[in-house]
């Protein structure tokens, strides 16, 4: 779980991750989500 979270992340600021989703229409794009309780066991 820890190293798929970590190919995903794209970019990280402060308590914000950036992820990178893949839509339906295979659009890539960033999604701006917090994550104040995933980054203590990344």
């Amino acid at each position: 779980m820890r190293q798929t979270i970590r190919n995903l992340i794209g970019e990280k600021k402060l308590n914000k991750l950036y992820f990178f989703i893949v839509d339906s229409t295979n659009r890539r794009h960033f999604t701006e989500i917090f994550v104040e309780d995933i980054m203590e066991d990344v």
